[in-house]
């Protein structure tokens, strides 16, 4: 400790009178004089020196300037009454009054145990027993966690109630599902256009095969004599120009899913019309404008009579 300063003489006035002693506190400005000293150990103060001035106290430790320590027995209770705090500070005990207090406690204790109590400092009692330990602070929110972890240890391992409900499928069942998902990779893959230029090609083939077009080894060929069939069945679509925006696509990086999916509903539509008949003229053998998805059922009745219908050109009654 560097340096100690007294607090205001009020304040240790206080304390006295909280403790219902008598006393007045007085403060030397000399090194005082301690003519009666019964614990034969020589204190050292500071200066200024604090005292006690009180006729009902008995000095051990005292002189004309007042008592240093004082004792009494009050109601059979034995008390001593320390004035001045430096005899038994830890700075003061460095100035030569380690004898003193350890002289001051032998005698107050007549051979019984020495108690320190340090509860003005926030110091708390340690119960007695383990099990009192862990409910007593500090040790009291560490058992608190150990048994909240127990208890959801616990939970977690308690059986349900009811029947655990079941997961969803990854897949929905049925052919629509498939069909979505093998859409959503062929989308990902981005070559929608190479899809559609091959669509375009295949289903030109297709219907030049239905038709029995000559095989012909140049395409240029083939595609006047698909150009004239056009022309006798009276086509609203040509599959020149299809082709061309297939191609058109093919060669192209843009993302217009709406643009590419008309040029295949045309190549759709086309078909249709190449097999059954151009919408509006009539068709040969009553089917569905649109067909059978493939054209299936189209192509058998340019080469021979409706199944429905009779030799003599009316149909049977259904």
């Amino acid at each position: 400790l560097s340096a100690a300063a007294p607090l205001p003489l009020y304040l240790v006035q206080t304390a006295l009178d909280d403790a219902v002693i008598n006393a007045a506190v007085v403060r030397a400005d000399h090194v005082p004089a301690f003519p009666t000293n019964r614990l034969c150990a020589t204190p050292h103060l500071t200066d200024p020196a604090q005292l006690l001035r009180a006729d009902w106290l008995e000095p051990v430790v005292g002189g004309p300037d007042g008592i240093l320590i004082g004792h009494r027995i009050d109601e059979g209770h034995e008390i001593y009454v320390l004035a001045d705090p430096d005899v038994i500070d830890n700075h003061g005990m460095a100035s030569g009054n380690a004898a003193l207090a350890v002289a001051l406690i032998d005698r107050a204790r007549h051979g019984g145990p020495v108690i320190f109590d340090e509860t003005i400092h926030g110091f708390s009692t340690v119960p007695a027993g383990r099990l009192r330990l862990l409910l007593a602070r500090p040790f009291l929110a560490a058992t608190l966690d150990v048994l909240l972890a127990c208890g959801l240890v616990l939970w977690t391992g308690a059986r349900r109630f009811g029947a655990t409900l079941p997961r969803p499928s990854a897949l929905r069942p049925g052919k629509l599902a498939l069909i979505d998902n093998i859409t959503d990779l062929l989308l990902d893959t981005g070559q929608q256009g190479d899809l559609l230029r091959r669509y375009v090609s295949v289903t030109i083939d297709d219907v030049a095969a239905r038709l029995h077009a000559p095989e012909l080894a140049d395409g240029e060929a083939r595609a006047a004599w698909i150009a004239r069939a056009e022309t006798e069945r009276g086509m609203t679509r040509d599959a020149a120009t299809i082709a061309a925006a297939a191609r058109n696509f093919s060669k192209s990086r843009r993302n217009d899913l709406a643009a590419r999916f008309a040029v295949a509903e045309a190549a759709y539509l086309w078909k249709q019309e190449m097999l059954d008949g151009a919408a509006g003229t009539g068709r040969r053998g009553g089917g569905d404008p649109r067909g059978n998805p493939q054209g299936g059922g189209g192509a058998g009745r340019r080469d021979r009579p409706d199944a429905d219908e009779p030799a003599g050109g009316r149909p049977r009654a259904a």
